[in-house]
């Protein structure tokens, strides 16, 4: 999506960029004193966007459905997702045909939204509705769950994951990876940039019965990857055998190689929630994270404070994780939000804007972290006359609240008596990845309040994208890019580059301290993703044989070490000397067996080091 720029922006740029100085980073660290101001840049490597742009209205309730047939409004708008390719989709459900009619729409490259898909008949299943959660794959395949009717057996409200036109998995049909079982519900569809689906699912040994286990389901032939009964690594007891074992808000990371999901095992109700990450239980500081479980000081954890409960969920595929959530400390502190191995922001912190200060008191009723480890949350503030107000915080820094003005016409300007009543739904809020050009988008759904009133009935909902605008590096020139295999193999850490920043609306770039512009292409890392769990990625370059990476080996280890001098000075854990052990074995392993695969792995390893700097 780049329509969302205009000429108006420049003054949110100097806004942002008051903040930045004022702030530095409100969102990285939260001391252990609560109440003072959040400041912690070296335990949150993400710099900040140079610019931003304000909201923009690309959807409104009762208005005219692009891409419908003519007559179909809109009646409501929920639960928005994300590709990894800059798109982004929503649930609407449209009047106007005499029914209501659930659909899909977006588009998957960023442009203007267009109906992606609608409820119809497929074969003997005539779908009568769509859950308002689903996925977007890169190429704009969607993944939902639909309510549909067996014209054949007359059987009615079946309920099935569906990949586009086809059904994954039906209510009552056999699970054919596991005998005996049949399917009772499938409910919070996923998917990855490549298209593979997943979803939890409800199984019984009786067709048609009530729900006896949950399963977290992977994959177009319904492989189970966690289900009661499962043990989990570091935990001495199994996954409960129920209908709610596996919580619904779980996350996949993109190409599906990690998951991340609260848990509950066969414990007591005070210490049964556990948070799992590829059937192991997660442990930060040295502890495990489980409800009721001691919060160590090192990950910013208070005096005798345990973990609670756990809501919203993000995975990276080099593993970094995002979590919100509860702990038992007094009401006042105990919402929190943690990345990586800290707890890095939580109630009662202070943000400072261009507006004042703001202090964080009240329950996260949204979050979502991209495979850059960009996060937002929507979270409830106190202004300095103790007004308590739902507020978009973004890396940290509170971009949008209730009572802003914003866009309604669709221009990204904000419109007069055009006022931000409320962040509307659960798990609405998302985070598009970070482009070549530099932008992310953040798109969630709010009621607009235009008359004035305190009453929700005449509020119109709408759908909001947000572009963050982040710089770009260039990698040096490569004039004979397949000529020469030593200049192929770029990490791009510790060389000379050029950053372009981009303005929004002024179609050229702006000096920013001491950068200067650049018209020289953006950088793109060559990958080859995997099509499923567990498959290595390549990053392609340079790398064909054993003989090449004997060739290579010097150059390489030197752009390793550089690249773990880079990750020292940016003070991220481990200084990347772990994976430049792991580098080196590898090689040792390929030119001795001369075996591809171990190139491939060690390509994988340098491709995690680069991603470790570069987020």
């Amino acid at each position: 999506m780049r329509g969302l720029r205009s000429s108006g922006l420049l003054a949110v740029f100097f806004v942002l960029v008051v903040v930045a100085l004022v702030a530095t980073s409100v969102s990285s660290r939260q001391s252990n004193e609560i109440g003072s101001v959040s400041t912690t840049d070296e335990l949150n490597p993400l710099e900040a966007p140079i610019s931003m742009s304000g909201p923009t209205a690309l959807l409104r309730e009762d208005d005219p459905l692009p891409g419908a047939p003519i007559g179909e409004t809109v009646s409501s708008i929920s639960n928005p997702v994300v590709n990894h390719v800059g798109g982004y989709g929503l649930t609407v459900n449209s009047t106007g045909s005499g029914t209501t009619l659930s659909n899909v729409w977006g588009n998957a490259t960023g442009g203007p939204g267009t109906l992606i898909i609608t409820e119809a008949t497929y074969g003997n299943l005539m779908q009568t509705s769509f859950e308002s959660f689903h996925g977007l794959s890169d190429a704009g395949v969607p993944a939902y769950s639909a309510s549909s009717n067996d014209t054949d057996t007359g059987t009615t409200g079946l309920d099935g994951a569906w990949l586009g036109s086809s059904v994954v998995l039906n209510e009552e049909e056999p699970v054919p990876t596991l005998p005996g079982q049949f399917s009772t519900f499938n409910s919070r569809p996923g998917i990855t940039a490549l298209g593979q689906p997943y979803w939890v699912g409800g199984i019984s040994a009786t067709a048609g019965s009530s729900t006896q286990n949950r399963v977290l389901f992977f994959g177009v032939g319904a492989t189970p990857v966690l289900m009661g009964g499962d043990s989990i690594v570091g935990v001495p007891e199994l996954v409960k055998t129920g209908s709610s074992n596996i919580d619904f808000d779980y996350r996949y990371s993109q190409f599906g190689t990690n998951y991340l999901s609260p848990v509950l095992v066969d414990a007591s109700t005070t210490i049964d929630g556990v948070l799992v990450s590829n059937g192991a239980a997660v442990m930060l500081g040295g502890a495990i994270v489980r409800e009721g479980s001691p919060i160590p000081a090192i990950v910013g954890g208070l005096l005798d404070e345990n973990w609670d409960n756990f809501d919203f969920m993000g995975i990276t595929e080099d593993g970094l994780m995002f979590f919100t959530g509860d702990t038992d400390a007094d009401t006042s502190m105990d919402e929190f939000v943690a990345q990586g191995e800290m707890i890095i922001l939580r109630e009662g912190a202070v943000l400072i804007t261009i507006e004042g200060m703001f202090t964080i008191s009240g329950s996260i009723e949204g979050g979502f972290q991209n495979e850059q480890g960009d996060w937002a949350v929507i979270w409830d503030v106190d202004d300095a006359l103790g007004e308590n107000v739902e507020a978009l915080i973004f890396n940290g820094e509170m971009v949008l609240k209730e009572g802003d003005e914003v866009d309604f016409d669709g221009d990204g300007l904000p419109d007069i008596g055009a006022v931000l009543a409320n962040f509307t739904g659960i798990s609405t809020l998302v985070v598009g990845d970070r482009q070549e050009d530099g932008i992310a988008l953040v798109c969630f759904t709010a009621d607009i309040d235009t008359e004035g009133t305190s009453s929700t009935s005449d509020d119109t909902e709408i759908f909001y994208c947000m572009e963050f605008q982040f710089e770009v590096v260039i990698p040096p020139d490569d004039e004979d890019e397949d000529g020469d295999e030593d200049d192929d193999v770029w990490i791009g850490i510790g060389e000379e580059v050029v950053v372009e920043k981009q303005a929004f609306g002024s179609g050229g770039s702006v000096q920013f301290g001491e950068t200067t512009a650049s018209t020289a292409s953006v950088a793109t890392k060559s990958t080859t993703p995997v099509a499923s769990p567990g498959e290595p990625r390549s990053m392609g370059r340079g790398m064909e044989s054993a003989g090449a990476v004997e060739f290579e080996r010097d150059d390489l280890l030197e752009r390793i070490e550089r690249a773990r001098r880079q990750v020292l000075r940016e003070g991220l854990e481990g200084g990347g000397s772990d994976l430049r052990r792991q580098v080196e074995s590898l090689l040792d392993e390929a030119e001795t067996t001369g075996r591809d695969s171990t190139i491939e792995a060690a390509e994988n390893v340098l491709r995690l080091l680069y991603d470790r700097v570069e987020r």
